[in-house]
């Protein structure tokens, strides 16, 4: 058996279901490299290797699924697409992450192939995700909690997630931006 390619289809998601407080204004919306933030964070899914892609929120003209509870942060994003896409292969990348690269999430879908939640090493996102009944029962009740138990860390520590480790200079595609301080720091 070939463990290089991974089994079945994966969907890849852009998490951007949140309100943008800290920013001030809509992150998909943001212009980067001459084209919305949400337009620019599919195509690196697309380029990466995922076979289709949705959004997690509410954009007209997108393929897009609300998420679970309003205000219930990635966590609720996660469990909606999980529950919409039951036994699929997830890819998710937060909307604030525009240095990722297609290289990175390549590895993320091929690397691993037989774990059912893989991140790379010190960062919850992105991640890959299997939404088989395992991982939507544990969904559910770390959306149940409150606080950092309903993170994405705590759901990573319930399905013992697999970290890949990251090259010295791949830790500068990793960095988000929640602030409007961050972007324009990011966009000089």
């Amino acid at each position: 058996m070939d463990t290089s390619r991974m089994p079945g289809e994966v969907t890849g998601v852009v998490l951007a279901g949140g309100k943008s407080l800290r920013m001030g204004r809509d992150k998909a919306g943001l212009a980067f490299r001459g084209r919305s933030l949400l337009d620019h964070m599919l195509d690196l899914l697309a380029q990466g290797g995922s076979d289709s892609c949705v959004v997690s929120g509410l954009y007209p003209g997108y393929r897009c699924i609300r998420d679970a509870a309003p205000d219930g942060g990635p966590i609720a994003g996660i469990l909606a697409v999980a529950e919409a896409l039951p036994g699929r292969r997830l890819l998710f990348v937060p909307i604030d992450m525009p240095l990722l690269d297609p290289r990175l999430i390549r590895r993320l879908l091929t690397e691993a192939p037989h774990a059912a939640c893989v991140r790379f090493a010190d960062f919850a996102l992105p991640m890959r995700l299997d939404a088989n009944a395992v991982v939507r029962a544990r969904l559910h009740a770390i959306a149940r909690e409150s606080g950092r138990r309903r993170s994405v860390r705590a759901l990573q520590t319930a399905l013992a997630v697999e970290s890949l480790s990251l090259g010295a200079g791949d830790t500068a595609a990793m960095i988000n931006c929640n602030t409007s301080a961050e972007w324009d720091g990011l966009t000089r």
